[in-house]
């Protein structure tokens, strides 16, 4: 595979240098996100066995693991800053919004036995507990203005995220998936921690004879 400007050539000895290789990263998935933001179609040569709607949850959901962290950082001036606008960080906030409103076009749909959904919602529960105001928040209807919690966008996103307690979950690395899903549900989205415990306990349970 060719080198990436930005990233193969990063010494990645500051937070600019690692702030450069974000962009470099995220900057070329512009052009293949939907209107709304919710997905992002690649075109590959090969693929994995799941349907396409998950395929390109994928695309969207495996960013969130710096698109989260730049979100966290956007009030500290850095030398990037500039560059971290032109990312339009927002459209992933619109997109989660999307992603999980059944009524959208881009809806991800509803996950099931084993499903890949379970894997990608690893990454939007990180997304939630490392930036909750920027995801889980109405835009301000003036600059001035604190943003306020979306409860409605809220509640659907605990909605969707709720189903990997009701589906079967494989006993591998993914109970830690589930695991990160319900700690996000309860830091970040206001899901009571008794709902979810004896779950999290089960899976620990699991994880340890491993």
């Amino acid at each position: 595979m060719p080198p990436l400007l930005g990233f193969s050539d990063n010494p990645f000895q500051s937070r600019d240098d690692v702030l450069r290789a974000a962009i470099s990263l995220l900057k070329p998935l512009t052009p293949y996100k939907s209107p709304c933001g919710a997905r992002i179609k690649l075109s590959t040569a090969t693929g994995t066995g799941f349907d396409e709607v998950a395929a390109q949850l994928e695309g969207f959901a495996r960013p969130l693991w710096v698109v989260a962290d730049l979100l966290a950082a956007q009030p500290t001036p850095c030398a990037t800053a500039s560059r971290v606008d032109d990312l339009d960080l927002n459209s992933w906030v619109r997109g989660l919004g999307a992603g999980v409103d059944p009524h959208s076009d881009t809806f991800w749909g509803h996950s099931g036995d084993h499903d890949q959904r379970m894997v990608e919602m690893e990454p939007i529960a990180y997304a939630l507990l490392s930036a909750p105001s920027a995801f889980l928040s109405a835009p301000p209807s003036a600059p001035e203005l604190v943003p306020q919690v979306d409860h409605q966008k809220r509640d659907r996103i605990v909605a969707w995220l709720r189903s990997i307690n009701k589906k079967v979950v494989p006993p591998s690395n993914w109970l830690w998936f589930r695991i990160l899903v319900n700690l996000a549900l309860v830091k970040s989205c206001g899901v009571p921690y008794d709902e979810v415990k004896p779950l999290m306990d089960a899976d620990f349970k699991v994880l340890d004879l491993f």
